[in-house]
């Protein structure tokens, strides 16, 4: 329960069953408390902790629902404009973060381009797949709720940034598409020639891992890879957690004598920091810092080695708004030590150190403990991961299966072999 992580991107969206008075303003004083105890900065970013407190408890006492305490104890917290510092309901993390907590999916993600919910990712073989929906399509309705006007005003968290904005609005989309196994959803989408089709799509059910917090349910983990441009390996992670590195070493054992390894985290929203160790483990050269952890009372300077059978090609990370925490110190790690390009769309900065809390109104307290700070010292918090090379997901080359952040990887991969050859 008190392992720390980078924890996955959440956002306020509550239940209104009734609770009682005296839990809520226990569970306020639970989350008032741990802040004031555990906070990392003991200057709270310049608001007056106590302060905040007296202007924010006597509401308390009036409230007559789980939805009216998040929303006051969470206006509370992002006055900090801090991430992960929030309070939710755990059934409602499935629509904060559906790739990641929902059960059932129809086996696409999407991204916003110009304005427009664009689908970005197909998994093979999914309902999706087998009912004809194409990477590039254009998603116009979902149900009734027309996309135009969902992706507008996205509920919002910190940072309050416009990668962050458009992180939000991809996930409010796929909120809607993701749900329970077996039940259906009704897509309106344009195809490539813009002809307008409707179709209903079936849910399938994903298999679970079993969450390490008990605040916490089930999530759903995957993992993509192949080779490509006929000597590049491609690895697409959707979440870091230890129980990937089994599958990784594999993965990456079939991949020793490429010339170079894509990881892409693109839609990544965070993990374990152990799992992101892991990794880089399996990279880098020498031992080195891969990040810094700032407590409130000491720094501590993240230390990792390579493994005995590190992997030696060149190396590239892809990112992109949807890419959060601990993909996020993934990537500044490989950056700055100088390991590998960092390529794709500049992320949100969701990343801080935090731990889960059980409130007694039944709501869980996500909490920061920690600033997270690149090999080199470097905030990451609100400002997130530049890219070596900054290049958007081109919508009009989806269209026609090119992925643009993917080729610039292998032109960059096989410029760095053909620059080492000579």
């Amino acid at each position: 329960m008190d392992r720390l992580i980078p924890a996955v991107l959440v956002i306020l969206v509550s239940f209104t069953a009734c609770t009682p008075k005296h839990t809520h303003m226990d569970s306020f004083e639970t989350v008032w408390a741990t802040i004031h105890e555990d906070h990392y900065d003991p200057t709270f970013g310049g608001v007056d902790w106590e302060e905040s407190r007296g202007r924010f408890q006597p509401l308390i006492a009036g409230v007559k629902s789980m939805l009216e305490f998040n929303d006051i104890v969470n206006e509370m917290l992002f006055e900090m404009n801090l991430s992960h510092q929030l309070v939710i309901d755990p059934t409602d993390l499935e629509k904060s973060l559906p790739v990641l907590f929902a059960p059932g999916s129809i086996g696409i993600q999407v991204r916003i381009l110009n304005s427009r919910v664009v689908v970005s990712s197909v998994d093979e073989d999914s309902p999706a797949d087998q009912q004809g929906i194409k990477i590039g399509y254009t998603i116009i309705k979902i149900g009734n709720t027309s996309t135009e006007k969902l992706i507008k005003n996205p509920r919002m968290i910190p940072p309050f940034n416009s990668r962050h904005k458009q992180n939000r609005a991809a996930n409010d989309v796929m909120a809607l598409i993701y749900g329970a196994p077996n039940t259906d959803v009704k897509l309106t989408y344009l195809d490539y020639r813009a002809n307008r089709i409707e179709k209903t799509f079936i849910r399938k059910g994903q298999e679970p891992t079993a969450s390490e917090f008990s605040a916490l349910p089930p999530y759903y983990l995957n993992i993509k890879s192949k080779i490509i441009d006929d000597s590049i390996g491609y690895i697409w992670i959707s979440q870091f957690d230890d129980s990937l590195e089994s599958d990784l070493e594999d993965i990456l054992k079939s991949m020793a004598d490429t010339k170079g390894i894509v990881i892409d985290l693109r839609g990544n929203s965070g993990g374990f920091f152990s799992a992101v160790d892991w990794l880089a483990e399996q990279l880098i050269t020498e031992k080195t810092v891969f990040y810094q952890m700032k407590f409130r009372n000491r720094t501590v300077n993240n230390r990792i080695s390579p493994t005995k059978n590190r992997y030696k090609g060149q190396v590239v990370v892809l990112i992109d708004a949807l890419s959060t925490s601990a993909s996020e110190a993934f990537a500044a790690g490989i950056q700055e030590i100088g390991r590998g390009a960092v390529i794709g769309d500049r992320s949100p900065g969701f990343i801080l150190g935090c731990k889960w809390k059980e409130l007694s109104n039944g709501a869980v307290f996500m909490h920061t403990v920690a600033q997270i700070l690149s090999p080199n010292g470097r905030l990451l918090e609100g400002h997130g991961v530049i890219p070596d090379i900054e290049i958007a997901l081109d919508a009009i080359q989806l269209k026609k299966g090119e992925d643009s952040q993917l080729n610039e990887a292998v032109k960059y991969i096989n410029a760095r072999v053909l620059h080492l050859e000579n």
